[in-house]
């Protein structure tokens, strides 16, 4: 089982991004920081997620952590579908 006998602490809000994270503390004293919804999805799979694994938020909010509203999909996805988001504007310059 995923995350056996291991001591869980958060979530907490990081500051960094303002994104749930959690510390996992495992049974040989070792600590590993993730995010919540990857600790989430981890348990709900009861696997631990490949490198190139992540979790997606599929109504787009990162603070909606159930579990239906989580997905696993390929970081290159994960990537496109940020740069989708993220498309260039064009805008006058407001001087010229």
């Amino acid at each position: 089982m995923v995350y056996e006998n291991c001591k869980f602490y958060g979530p907490y809000l990081s500051k960094k991004d303002n994104r749930l994270r959690c510390t996992i503390e495992f049974p040989d004293g070792k600590k590993k920081r993730l995010s919540y919804p990857k600790y989430l999805m981890e348990v709900h799979l009861d696997r631990y997620l490949d490198i190139d694994e992540t979790v997606h938020h599929i109504d787009g909010n990162p603070l909606n952590n159930d579990i239906n509203n989580l997905t696993v999909i390929s970081r290159k996805e994960h990537c496109y579908n940020d740069s989708i988001k993220n498309c260039d504007v064009i805008t006058k310059c407001s001087y010229c």
